[in-house]
């Protein structure tokens, strides 16, 4: 949620058209968010792009223009979007049989379609409307590598973080049918169906082959199309359509407006667009040591109240034992006191006689799963915390490989099985901070399986001296 009393936009995005780049910055009010004013860094170059249209999502972008729009004023929101047209975006047609996986479908096309393997990178994509026996797929995909650069630039600028990246097509630009001539991509919407109907080119041929596509020239010839360009080449065919243009102020504008409409006022997100969600990066080493002087200082305090609740206590029974210093009859009433209480103590711990193991089997129960757990610690994975919540125990780690949180639950319950406890895998998260994605932290949750950890936890309390 935005600080209310922050100049901050609510939020920021940053686009590069392919022939230009620009940031966004939107304010949300009654629930709508609206555009609070659009700025270019004053380099009004085109960004580079290589010939083949998909060797852009094998290249890494610097990220130097994320950095110079960042830094102008006033400040941009925290969480930064970035709506790039050198992320690999494609739509899809494939045979599809029912009870196959839609999403290893689309991995296989994807790839094969922009050469980025599906394992060294992040990918995402929405269906769309399609015959029986076909699939068809809105697809976005850009490697780890990029994504990280991206993350690092948009991390240095003091107080910002990067939320998501999308391409910056597809945008709903009103109630008349669309085309979108990006570098080597073209979309295509209609507006006369019920169902979103998107159509895409790939490749540099990709806007000669959009017009002369069927249903684009019967809505040119109708006059029901409105054309959006990154920068001033519009096709002789489409040359009477109206026409959004991003190299110009006021077409920034306008799309700008339509992305606000987008923005859906819950999610505060692009759901309408395949979008890469990207994780917060891990504490920096100045957090660390902020939280470690917070864990320490309330550990001293700790100590501190511990150390003076024994000084009290001592002093307390040094004042009884002087009390006891009495008269002999004083003492005579004392000693009936005294076994009084003796025979009130051995009433009350008859009737607690069933009762007698559950202390010492809750003293001794951290310590021995503390042990099962390092025991079956390998060299995947590291414990960094443990919590425990009622008669469950979290554990959390962090492991160099995808199958390290798998491989450390199936040995754990090798060892607490017996004991009466039952593993499982809570979650698992990749950090993005190598190029395969790792490393990932997990958590395992550690619950009893059944009634046998209490027997198991009152027969060792019965054991304890």
């Amino acid at each position: 949620m935005a600080n209310p009393f922050s100049n901050r936009p609510a939020k920021t995005v940053l686009v590069d058209t392919g022939h230009g780049y620009f940031r966004v910055d939107l304010g949300q009010k009654a629930g709508r968010f609206q555009v609070l004013r659009v700025i270019t860094n004053g380099d009004s170059s085109e960004s580079a792009r290589s010939d083949d249209f998909f060797e852009d999502a094998l290249a890494v972008d610097d990220g130097a223009w994320i950095t110079a729009l960042l830094q102008l004023k006033p400040k941009p929101a925290a969480a930064v979007k970035v709506l790039s047209a050198k992320v690999a975006a494609a739509v899809m047609e494939m045979p599809y049989l029912s009870g196959e996986s839609e999403g290893e479908s689309v991995s296989m096309e994807l790839e094969s379609l922009t050469g980025l393997s599906t394992v060294e990178s992040q990918w995402t994509w929405k269906r769309l409307p399609s015959e029986e026996g076909l699939l068809r797929a809105w697809a976005i995909q850009a490697s780890f590598e990029q994504l990280m650069a991206w993350r690092n630039v948009v991390g240095s600028v003091r107080g910002c973080h990067l939320a998501a990246v999308c391409h910056p097509g597809g945008i709903q630009l009103g109630t008349v049918s669309q085309l979108e001539l990006w570098p080597g991509l073209a979309l295509y919407q209609q507006t006369d169906t019920n169902a979103r109907n998107l159509q895409g080119w790939s490749g540099e041929g990709s806007s000669i082959s959009a017009v002369a596509d069927v249903s684009v020239g019967d809505s040119i010839s109708r006059g029901n199309l409105l054309l959006l360009l990154p920068n001033g080449e519009i096709p002789a065919e489409a040359s009477d359509c109206a026409t959004i243009r991003l190299d110009e102020e006021a077409g920034r504008l306008k799309w700008a407006e339509h992305l606000a409409e987008a923005l859906d006022p819950l999610s505060k997100s692009l759901e309408a667009l395949p979008r890469l969600v990207i994780p917060k990066p891990e504490m920096s080493n100045r957090e660390l040591a902020l939280v470690t002087a917070g864990v320490t200082g309330a550990a001293v305090l700790l100590a501190v109240a511990h150390f003076a609740f024994v000084k009290t206590s001592s002093k307390n029974l040094e004042q009884q034992v002087a009390s006891m210093r009495l008269p002999v009859e004083e003492v005579r009433d004392g000693e009936k006191k005294i076994n009084d209480l003796k025979r009130e103590l051995r009433r009350l711990q008859g009737k607690r006689s069933d009762e007698p193991f559950d202390v010492s089997a809750h003293r001794s129960r951290m310590a021995s799963l503390l042990h099962l757990l390092a025991h079956a610690v390998n060299e995947e994975v590291v414990m960094q915390g443990i919590e425990s919540r009622g008669l469950d125990i979290m554990v959390s780690g962090v492991s160099a490989s995808s199958q390290g949180p798998a491989n450390y639950v199936r040995s754990l319950n090798q060892f607490v099985t017996d004991t009466g406890w039952r593993a499982t895998l809570a979650g698992r998260d990749a950090t993005l901070v190598f190029p395969d994605g790792g490393p990932w932290t997990f958590t395992v949750e550690l619950s009893p399986a059944n009634d046998s950890l209490a027997s198991a936890q009152a027969n060792q309390g019965r054991t304890q001296p």
